[in-house]
């Protein structure tokens, strides 16, 4: 008799086991797919028609004669906005809610050459705001500098 109890005994914690191993394995699915959901909404911000002419505007820069400053404020405004949203999406990978291959999948080319555009725009904008008293302001962009080039953000900490 206590052979056959302790086989239930085992076959009991093996299958409580098995159990715990499921639950986990379903809570990392849901986990995945979550981000993923939320990936599929930034990617429909960065495809739609607003987006795509704020990326338009952008690309007017690799001219040399269309100077960021000399536009009017509201298209350098709407070049700012594209690259705040590179930054909170290099905010996303670098706090691992986003996996960076699903990103460079998608829009690595993108970023890389929106970076290119962008950087001295946003070194200049370091630059201005670094003799601010808060010195969270000197470190502009980061994320966004780290999803392009992979310099690890100074003013931000992982979650």
């Amino acid at each position: 008799m206590e052979d056959y109890e302790l086989f239930i005994s085992i076959f009991s914690a093996l299958f409580a086991l098995l159990a715990l191993i499921i639950s986990l394995r379903q809570f990392q699915i849901s986990k995945n797919l979550s981000k993923l959901n939320y990936f599929m909404e930034l990617m429909k911000e960065y495809r739609s028609d607003k987006f795509r002419q704020r990326r338009l505007l952008a690309k007017t820069l690799s001219n040399p004669d269309i100077i960021f400053y000399d536009l009017p404020n509201e298209k350098q405004d709407e070049i700012i906005q594209l690259s705040h949203f590179f930054d909170n999406l290099g905010f996303l990978v670098w706090n691992k809610m986003i996996p960076k291959k699903i990103v460079d999948d998608f829009i690595g080319e993108n970023i890389d050459e929106f970076w290119q555009l962008l950087s001295p725009i946003i070194q200049k904008r370091r630059e201005g705001n670094s003799i601010k008293k808060f010195s969270e302001f000197s470190r502009y962009q980061d994320c966004f500098e780290y999803l392009a080039t992979g310099k690890k953000p100074t003013s931000y900490k992982r979650a």
